[in-house]
């Protein structure tokens, strides 16, 4: 016979193994789009950082197409075959697309730098609160891509978007691969 207590211990520690275990799949699901969207954001900010300001435009909006088609591919290919969901990740890059061009259309930012600064923040806000429902790891890109996009808009301008290349799309690549090991 088993007391109180042990039992309380067995049930507590079942919950922590069924919290990690969700987390844990949480973080092999998400790692894909982190890996495809850390690699778009190197290539798109390390384009804005040669290209002039219209031809950058275009390249962005050929990498969300690309982004986006590919991130509504991955959410409909799960290799587990729990989600054919692929259809929502991409209108909620639709939409949050949209809410941006409307924002942009009443702000009128003055300068690329201030657009650019923009995405990563609003990203950032968007992984912390991903990240308390599904794993401290989001939350951990949320800050730590916040931070850098405030410090290299402070006091690194002239090398703002290689920093966003680098930094930025790095730390959204290096933290899928670190979800993709649980």
């Amino acid at each position: 016979m088993i007391t109180t207590r042990e039992a309380t211990d067995v049930l507590r520690e079942a919950a922590i193994t069924e919290r990690r275990s969700a987390e844990a799949y949480s973080y092999s699901r998400g790692a894909p789009f982190c890996i495809l969207w850390g690699l778009i954001w190197m290539a798109g900010y390390g384009g804005t950082a040669v290209l002039p300001g219209r031809e950058s435009n275009w390249l962005w909006l050929i990498l969300s197409i690309i982004g986006t088609a590919i991130s509504i591919w991955i959410g409909n290919n799960r290799a587990d075959g729990h989600s054919r969901n692929g259809w929502r990740t991409g209108l909620v890059i639709v939409f949050v697309m949209a809410f941006t061009a409307a924002l942009l259309f009443i702000m009128h930012p003055t300068d690329a730098l201030q657009v650019g600064a923009y995405w990563p923040l609003l990203l950032s806000a968007i992984y912390a609160s991903m990240g308390l429902w599904l794993g401290v790891r989001y939350i951990l890109l949320g800050a730590f891509l916040a931070a850098a996009t405030l410090g290299a808009y402070v006091f690194f301008k002239e090398f703002f978007f290689v920093w966003m290349a680098l930094v930025g799309g790095g730390s959204i690549l290096l933290t899928g691969l670190w979800m993709r090991h649980g």
